[in-house]
């Protein structure tokens, strides 16, 4: 994040929806758009809409959370 490797801790709610702990502190995440091509999502964090590019470090920490990067566009 912003040029830092962060490790939160992830608890799958379903296909679109996580719970992420940073910090002891916990955040609701809603998945709304991702973009394959550009590999930008659009993402909702605790009822605030952020956008957000993955890096290739961001692509393992997906796949371990069981987000395919390269799934075709909801």
């Amino acid at each position: 994040m912003n040029g830092k490797v962060i490790l939160p801790d992830w608890i799958k709610l379903d296909d679109f929806s996580w719970n992420m702990i940073l910090d002891n502190k916990n955040f609701h995440c809603i998945l709304l758009d991702f973009n394959p091509s550009s590999k930008t999502w659009t993402i909702e964090i605790n009822g605030k809409r952020v956008k957000a590019s993955v890096t290739p470090a961001m692509d393992k920490l997906l796949k371990e959370i069981e987000i395919d990067t390269n799934e075709a566009e909801n």
